[in-house]
Protein backbone atom coordinates (compact mmCIF):
# COMPACT_ATOMS: atom_id res chain seq x y z
CA UNK A 1 0.00 0.00 0.00
CA UNK A 2 1.54 3.33 -1.01
CA UNK A 3 0.21 7.11 -0.43
CA UNK A 4 -2.59 5.44 1.48
CA UNK A 5 -3.87 3.48 -1.59
CA UNK A 6 -4.92 0.08 -1.70
CA UNK A 7 -2.98 -2.81 -3.65
CA UNK A 8 -4.53 -3.16 -6.93
CA UNK A 9 -3.52 -6.34 -9.24
CA UNK A 10 -1.97 -5.61 -12.72
CA UNK A 11 -4.27 -6.74 -15.10
CA UNK A 12 -3.17 -6.85 -19.32
CA UNK A 13 -7.09 -6.27 -19.77
CA UNK A 14 -7.84 -3.34 -18.08
CA UNK A 15 -9.10 -4.71 -14.79
CA UNK A 16 -10.51 -1.72 -12.85
CA UNK A 17 -11.71 0.31 -15.77
CA UNK A 18 -15.11 0.50 -16.65
CA UNK A 19 -13.29 1.74 -20.76
CA UNK A 20 -12.82 -1.42 -23.01
CA UNK A 21 -9.26 -1.74 -24.11
CA UNK A 22 -8.09 -2.54 -27.49
CA UNK A 23 -5.01 -3.31 -29.37
CA UNK A 24 -1.61 -4.78 -27.70
CA UNK A 25 -1.07 -3.55 -24.15
CA UNK A 26 2.09 -2.17 -22.62
CA UNK A 27 3.38 -3.91 -19.43
CA UNK A 28 4.31 -0.25 -17.72
CA UNK A 29 1.02 1.72 -19.65
CA UNK A 30 -0.91 -1.43 -17.60
CA UNK A 31 0.79 -0.30 -13.96
CA UNK A 32 0.11 3.34 -14.35
CA UNK A 33 -3.47 2.33 -15.44
CA UNK A 34 -3.95 0.58 -12.38
CA UNK A 35 -2.64 3.14 -10.20
CA UNK A 36 -4.42 5.72 -11.58
CA UNK A 37 -7.77 4.29 -10.77
CA UNK A 38 -6.09 3.19 -7.33
CA UNK A 39 -5.94 7.46 -6.91
CA UNK A 40 -9.27 7.74 -8.37
CA UNK A 41 -10.72 5.14 -5.90
CA UNK A 42 -9.12 6.48 -2.80
CA UNK A 43 -9.87 10.26 -3.45
CA UNK A 44 -13.25 10.78 -5.46
CA UNK A 45 -13.23 14.61 -4.16
CA UNK A 46 -10.06 15.50 -6.29
CA UNK A 47 -11.93 14.90 -9.24
CA UNK A 48 -15.13 16.21 -9.16
CA UNK A 49 -15.92 15.93 -12.96
CA UNK A 50 -18.92 13.40 -13.95
CA UNK A 51 -16.94 12.14 -17.53
CA UNK A 52 -15.06 9.07 -16.86
CA UNK A 53 -11.96 9.95 -18.52
CA UNK A 54 -11.18 13.41 -17.59
CA UNK A 55 -11.57 12.13 -14.37
CA UNK A 56 -8.38 9.18 -15.55
CA UNK A 57 -6.79 11.99 -17.42
CA UNK A 58 -6.24 14.38 -14.31
CA UNK A 59 -5.06 11.33 -12.33
CA UNK A 60 -3.10 10.86 -14.67
CA UNK A 61 -1.07 14.45 -14.35
CA UNK A 62 -1.59 14.06 -10.60
CA UNK A 63 0.21 11.06 -10.55
CA UNK A 64 3.05 12.75 -13.01
CA UNK A 65 3.52 15.80 -10.95
CA UNK A 66 3.79 13.22 -7.49
CA UNK A 67 6.90 10.84 -9.31
CA UNK A 68 8.37 13.73 -11.33
CA UNK A 69 8.36 16.27 -8.35
CA UNK A 70 8.71 14.06 -5.32
CA UNK A 71 5.86 15.12 -3.80
CA UNK A 72 2.66 13.69 -1.98
CA UNK A 73 -0.23 13.47 -4.29
CA UNK A 74 -1.99 15.18 -1.50
CA UNK A 75 0.21 18.24 -2.58
CA UNK A 76 -0.09 18.12 -6.06
CA UNK A 77 -3.58 17.62 -5.90
CA UNK A 78 -3.64 21.70 -5.10
CA UNK A 79 -1.25 21.91 -8.21
CA UNK A 80 -3.92 20.73 -10.44
CA UNK A 81 -5.32 23.47 -12.82
CA UNK A 82 -7.15 21.38 -15.65
CA UNK A 83 -10.39 22.76 -16.39
CA UNK A 84 -11.64 25.43 -18.77
CA UNK A 85 -9.96 28.10 -19.58
CA UNK A 86 -6.56 26.48 -18.36
CA UNK A 87 -4.31 27.82 -21.20
CA UNK A 88 -3.09 24.20 -21.78
CA UNK A 89 -2.03 23.86 -18.22
CA UNK A 90 -3.19 20.80 -16.38
CA UNK A 91 -0.53 21.17 -13.78
CA UNK A 92 1.66 24.00 -12.58
CA UNK A 93 4.52 24.13 -9.17
CA UNK A 94 6.58 27.42 -8.55
CA UNK A 95 10.12 26.63 -6.80
CA UNK A 96 11.70 29.01 -4.50
CA UNK A 97 13.16 32.61 -5.12
CA UNK A 98 16.59 32.70 -5.46
CA UNK A 99 19.16 35.64 -6.74
CA UNK A 100 18.73 34.34 -10.50
CA UNK A 101 15.34 34.12 -10.63
CA UNK A 102 12.72 30.99 -9.81
CA UNK A 103 11.61 28.07 -11.57
CA UNK A 104 8.79 27.10 -12.72
CA UNK A 105 7.01 23.38 -13.78
CA UNK A 106 4.21 23.44 -16.23
CA UNK A 107 2.64 20.18 -16.67
CA UNK A 108 0.28 19.27 -19.97
CA UNK A 109 -1.06 15.54 -19.84
CA UNK A 110 -2.44 13.74 -22.86
CA UNK A 111 -3.78 10.18 -21.68
CA UNK A 112 -5.11 7.61 -23.95
CA UNK A 113 -7.83 5.92 -22.07
CA UNK A 114 -8.54 2.96 -24.73
CA UNK A 115 -5.21 2.42 -25.57
CA UNK A 116 -2.74 1.03 -23.67
CA UNK A 117 -0.09 -0.15 -26.05
CA UNK A 118 2.48 2.81 -25.52
CA UNK A 119 2.83 3.46 -28.54
CA UNK A 120 0.62 6.90 -29.32
CA UNK A 121 2.92 9.92 -29.71
CA UNK A 122 2.43 13.41 -27.69
CA UNK A 123 -0.14 15.18 -30.17
CA UNK A 124 1.24 17.64 -32.33
CA UNK A 125 -1.42 20.09 -31.04
CA UNK A 126 -0.19 19.76 -27.29
CA UNK A 127 3.29 20.90 -28.17
CA UNK A 128 1.66 23.71 -30.13
CA UNK A 129 -0.20 24.50 -27.47
CA UNK A 130 2.49 24.38 -25.06
CA UNK A 131 4.64 26.86 -27.17
CA UNK A 132 1.84 29.51 -26.94
CA UNK A 133 1.32 29.13 -23.27
CA UNK A 134 4.91 30.55 -22.56
CA UNK A 135 3.86 33.53 -24.63
CA UNK A 136 0.54 33.99 -22.99
CA UNK A 137 1.01 33.13 -19.57
CA UNK A 138 4.70 34.77 -18.69
CA UNK A 139 4.24 38.44 -19.92
CA UNK A 140 3.06 40.41 -17.53
CA UNK A 141 1.36 43.29 -19.63
CA UNK A 142 -0.69 40.66 -21.33
CA UNK A 143 -4.39 39.52 -20.59
CA UNK A 144 -5.87 36.72 -20.21
CA UNK A 145 -9.16 34.41 -19.01
CA UNK A 146 -8.08 31.58 -16.45
CA UNK A 147 -10.00 29.48 -14.44
CA UNK A 148 -9.68 29.95 -10.94
CA UNK A 149 -6.64 27.07 -9.85
CA UNK A 150 -4.70 28.56 -12.34
CA UNK A 151 -5.30 32.03 -12.12
CA UNK A 152 -3.26 32.71 -8.12
CA UNK A 153 -0.09 30.87 -10.23
CA UNK A 154 -0.12 32.63 -12.88
CA UNK A 155 -0.62 36.07 -10.52
CA UNK A 156 2.38 35.09 -8.53
CA UNK A 157 4.84 34.46 -11.46
CA UNK A 158 4.11 37.22 -12.93
CA UNK A 159 4.64 39.36 -9.55
CA UNK A 160 8.06 37.67 -9.46
CA UNK A 161 8.77 38.89 -12.99
CA UNK A 162 7.38 42.39 -12.09
CA UNK A 163 9.82 42.86 -9.39
CA UNK A 164 13.15 41.97 -11.39
CA UNK A 165 12.94 38.01 -11.09
CA UNK A 166 13.97 35.94 -13.99
CA UNK A 167 11.94 32.69 -14.90
CA UNK A 168 13.14 29.25 -15.75
CA UNK A 169 10.27 27.06 -17.47
CA UNK A 170 10.06 23.39 -17.23
CA UNK A 171 7.32 22.32 -19.60
CA UNK A 172 6.25 18.81 -18.93
CA UNK A 173 4.96 17.25 -21.79
CA UNK A 174 3.31 13.74 -20.08
CA UNK A 175 1.19 10.73 -21.85
CA UNK A 176 1.12 6.77 -21.96
CA UNK A 177 2.71 6.94 -25.30
CA UNK A 178 5.58 7.57 -27.12
CA UNK A 179 7.59 11.35 -27.47
CA UNK A 180 6.14 13.69 -29.72
CA UNK A 181 6.67 13.88 -33.77
CA UNK A 182 9.54 15.22 -35.29
CA UNK A 183 7.40 18.10 -36.83
CA UNK A 184 6.54 18.95 -33.64
CA UNK A 185 10.06 18.97 -32.55
CA UNK A 186 10.84 21.42 -34.79
CA UNK A 187 8.57 24.05 -32.76
CA UNK A 188 10.16 22.53 -29.57
CA UNK A 189 13.73 23.68 -31.26
CA UNK A 190 12.79 26.92 -32.60
CA UNK A 191 11.16 27.83 -29.01
CA UNK A 192 14.60 26.86 -27.40
CA UNK A 193 15.94 29.12 -29.72
CA UNK A 194 14.00 31.91 -29.19
CA UNK A 195 14.28 31.54 -25.01
CA UNK A 196 17.30 29.82 -25.14
CA UNK A 197 18.18 28.47 -21.63
CA UNK A 198 14.95 29.78 -19.63
CA UNK A 199 12.73 27.37 -21.65
CA UNK A 200 13.00 23.14 -21.16
CA UNK A 201 10.78 20.92 -22.96
CA UNK A 202 10.80 17.80 -20.64
CA UNK A 203 8.21 14.27 -21.91
CA UNK A 204 7.28 12.24 -19.45
CA UNK A 205 5.06 8.86 -19.71
CA UNK A 206 4.43 5.76 -18.04
CA UNK A 207 8.07 3.97 -18.77
CA UNK A 208 9.48 7.44 -16.73
CA UNK A 209 6.82 6.80 -14.09
CA UNK A 210 8.37 3.28 -13.36
CA UNK A 211 11.18 3.91 -13.97
CA UNK A 212 11.35 6.16 -10.73
CA UNK A 213 9.28 3.88 -8.86
CA UNK A 214 11.47 0.89 -9.21
CA UNK A 215 14.86 3.22 -8.80
CA UNK A 216 18.01 2.29 -10.16
CA UNK A 217 20.37 -0.34 -8.41
CA UNK A 218 22.99 0.20 -5.32
CA UNK A 219 25.63 2.13 -6.17
CA UNK A 220 29.32 0.95 -4.19
CA UNK A 221 31.80 3.71 -4.61
CA UNK A 222 34.94 5.14 -3.21
CA UNK A 223 35.76 8.62 -3.37
CA UNK A 224 39.35 10.41 -2.37
CA UNK A 225 39.29 13.31 -0.20
CA UNK A 226 41.88 15.95 -0.25
CA UNK A 227 43.90 16.98 2.93
CA UNK A 228 42.95 16.88 6.63
CA UNK A 229 39.27 15.98 7.58
CA UNK A 230 37.80 16.92 11.32
CA UNK A 231 35.20 14.64 12.98
CA UNK A 232 32.96 14.65 15.57
CA UNK A 233 29.62 13.14 17.14
CA UNK A 234 26.43 14.98 16.73
CA UNK A 235 23.34 13.95 18.02
CA UNK A 236 24.37 9.96 18.53
CA UNK A 237 25.95 10.17 14.27
CA UNK A 238 29.73 10.68 13.41
CA UNK A 239 30.21 13.43 11.38
CA UNK A 240 33.01 14.03 8.83
CA UNK A 241 34.22 17.66 7.19
CA UNK A 242 36.58 17.13 4.47
CA UNK A 243 37.07 18.30 1.11
CA UNK A 244 36.96 16.32 -2.37
CA UNK A 245 38.54 17.44 -5.96
CA UNK A 246 36.81 18.27 -8.95
CA UNK A 247 38.95 15.94 -10.68
CA UNK A 248 37.37 13.08 -8.31
CA UNK A 249 33.60 13.94 -8.81
CA UNK A 250 34.37 13.68 -12.51
CA UNK A 251 35.54 10.71 -12.42
CA UNK A 252 33.35 9.19 -9.99
CA UNK A 253 30.21 9.98 -12.54
CA UNK A 254 32.11 8.79 -15.37
CA UNK A 255 32.37 5.58 -13.48
CA UNK A 256 28.83 5.45 -11.91
CA UNK A 257 26.82 8.00 -14.26
CA UNK A 258 23.35 9.27 -13.21
CA UNK A 259 22.39 6.05 -11.31
CA UNK A 260 24.13 8.42 -8.30
CA UNK A 261 20.97 10.75 -8.38
CA UNK A 262 18.53 8.37 -8.66
CA UNK A 263 17.13 10.34 -5.35
CA UNK A 264 17.80 13.25 -6.65
CA UNK A 265 14.72 15.77 -7.22
CA UNK A 266 16.46 17.59 -10.43
CA UNK A 267 17.40 13.54 -12.02
CA UNK A 268 13.69 13.44 -13.51
CA UNK A 269 13.20 17.29 -14.35
CA UNK A 270 16.64 17.95 -15.37
CA UNK A 271 17.23 21.88 -14.57
CA UNK A 272 19.21 24.08 -17.44
CA UNK A 273 19.63 27.20 -16.63
CA UNK A 274 22.49 29.67 -15.53
CA UNK A 275 23.83 28.55 -12.06
CA UNK A 276 24.94 25.93 -14.17
CA UNK A 277 26.61 28.33 -17.06
CA UNK A 278 28.69 29.90 -13.93
CA UNK A 279 29.71 26.44 -12.17
CA UNK A 280 31.08 25.70 -15.50
CA UNK A 281 32.75 29.10 -16.45
CA UNK A 282 34.32 29.37 -12.84
CA UNK A 283 35.95 25.22 -13.44
CA UNK A 284 37.34 26.39 -17.13
CA UNK A 285 39.04 29.77 -15.60
CA UNK A 286 42.19 28.56 -14.22
CA UNK A 287 42.31 31.96 -12.02
CA UNK A 288 38.57 30.84 -10.38
CA UNK A 289 38.76 27.36 -10.42
CA UNK A 290 41.42 27.94 -7.31
CA UNK A 291 38.83 29.55 -5.24
CA UNK A 292 35.83 27.23 -6.39
CA UNK A 293 35.78 25.88 -2.71
CA UNK A 294 34.60 29.11 -1.70
CA UNK A 295 31.67 29.77 -4.60
CA UNK A 296 30.52 26.45 -4.18
CA UNK A 297 27.80 24.91 -1.60
CA UNK A 298 29.53 21.60 -1.90
CA UNK A 299 27.69 18.54 -2.54
CA UNK A 300 25.20 16.31 -0.20
CA UNK A 301 25.78 12.47 -0.36
CA UNK A 302 23.99 9.50 1.95
CA UNK A 303 24.92 5.88 2.06
CA UNK A 304 24.45 3.17 3.90
CA UNK A 305 27.98 2.64 5.21
CA UNK A 306 31.40 4.19 4.90
CA UNK A 307 34.89 3.01 6.20
CA UNK A 308 38.37 4.82 5.63
CA UNK A 309 41.81 4.37 7.57
CA UNK A 310 41.48 6.42 10.81
CA UNK A 311 45.37 5.76 11.21
CA UNK A 312 46.16 7.92 8.20
CA UNK A 313 46.54 11.81 8.64
CA UNK A 314 45.41 13.16 5.12
CA UNK A 315 44.27 12.10 1.77
CA UNK A 316 41.81 9.55 2.56
CA UNK A 317 39.81 7.36 0.63
CA UNK A 318 36.33 7.32 2.09
CA UNK A 319 34.93 3.78 0.82
CA UNK A 320 30.55 4.17 0.36
CA UNK A 321 28.04 1.47 0.39
CA UNK A 322 24.84 2.45 -1.58
CA UNK A 323 25.74 5.84 -2.45
CA UNK A 324 23.24 8.96 -3.67
CA UNK A 325 23.96 12.55 -4.61
CA UNK A 326 21.09 14.29 -2.93
CA UNK A 327 22.11 17.79 -3.56
CA UNK A 328 24.82 19.25 -5.38
CA UNK A 329 24.11 16.97 -8.34
CA UNK A 330 24.36 20.32 -10.35
CA UNK A 331 27.91 20.65 -9.58
CA UNK A 332 28.82 16.95 -10.29
CA UNK A 333 26.80 16.55 -13.84
CA UNK A 334 28.67 20.46 -15.00
CA UNK A 335 31.75 19.09 -14.05
CA UNK A 336 31.14 16.12 -15.80
CA UNK A 337 29.44 17.40 -19.39
CA UNK A 338 32.02 19.69 -19.77
CA UNK A 339 34.72 17.38 -20.69
CA UNK A 340 38.40 17.37 -19.94
CA UNK A 341 38.85 18.81 -16.79
CA UNK A 342 41.08 21.80 -17.15
CA UNK A 343 41.24 23.14 -13.86
CA UNK A 344 44.43 22.16 -11.99
CA UNK A 345 43.04 21.90 -8.60
CA UNK A 346 39.51 23.06 -8.03
CA UNK A 347 37.91 21.81 -4.79
CA UNK A 348 34.13 21.25 -3.37
CA UNK A 349 32.62 21.10 -0.09
CA UNK A 350 32.08 17.53 1.21
CA UNK A 351 30.98 18.50 4.73
CA UNK A 352 29.45 16.18 6.66
CA UNK A 353 29.22 12.14 7.10
CA UNK A 354 26.83 11.16 9.76
CA UNK A 355 26.64 7.82 11.10
CA UNK A 356 23.98 6.03 13.85
CA UNK A 357 25.84 3.89 16.48
CA UNK A 358 24.90 0.67 16.39
CA UNK A 359 22.17 0.59 18.94
CA UNK A 360 19.98 3.04 17.60
CA UNK A 361 20.72 1.15 13.64
CA UNK A 362 17.58 0.19 12.22
CA UNK A 363 17.74 -2.72 9.67
CA UNK A 364 20.46 -2.17 7.13
CA UNK A 365 17.90 -1.10 4.16
CA UNK A 366 16.07 1.42 6.07
CA UNK A 367 19.03 2.90 8.25
CA UNK A 368 20.61 5.57 6.45
CA UNK A 369 23.79 8.19 6.65
CA UNK A 370 24.73 11.31 4.52
CA UNK A 371 27.55 13.41 3.43
CA UNK A 372 26.59 16.91 3.31
CA UNK A 373 25.34 20.19 4.90
CA UNK A 374 22.64 21.67 6.48
CA UNK A 375 22.54 17.48 8.21
CA UNK A 376 19.24 17.34 9.88
CA UNK A 377 17.78 14.01 11.23
CA UNK A 378 14.80 12.64 9.36
CA UNK A 379 13.09 9.13 9.31
CA UNK A 380 13.21 8.40 5.83
CA UNK A 381 15.24 8.82 2.59
CA UNK A 382 12.16 10.13 0.96
CA UNK A 383 11.55 13.21 3.50
CA UNK A 384 15.60 14.08 2.54
CA UNK A 385 15.25 13.63 -1.17
CA UNK A 386 11.49 15.50 -1.00
CA UNK A 387 10.79 18.46 0.99
CA UNK A 388 13.09 18.40 3.66
CA UNK A 389 16.68 19.20 1.48
CA UNK A 390 16.37 21.10 -2.10
CA UNK A 391 19.06 20.99 -4.38
CA UNK A 392 21.53 23.85 -4.40
CA UNK A 393 23.61 22.59 -6.87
Amino acid sequence: MRDGLPPHRVSLLGEGSQTPRSGTTNINAAIVDQRITGIIEAHPDWFPWADQNKQRSAAFVLLCMSTALEFALEECAELLTEGGNDAGVDGVHIGDVDSDGFPVTLFQGKYKVRDLSGTANFPETGVQAAVQTIEMLFDPHRRVALNKRLEPHVAEARSLIVDGYVPTVRIVLCNNGARWTSQADTWVKRAKRDYGDQLEFIHFNHDAIVRSLQRGPHVDAAMMLSGGIVTEDLNFRRVLIGRVSVHELHRLFDEHGDHLLDHNIRRCLGHANRVNMDIRETLLDDAKSANFYFYNNGITVICDRFDFNALQRADYLVRMKNVQVINGGQTCKTSQRRGTVRAGDAQSNLNRLGQRPRRYSRPRRSSRWRIGSAWTPTPTLRNWCGRGLKSSG
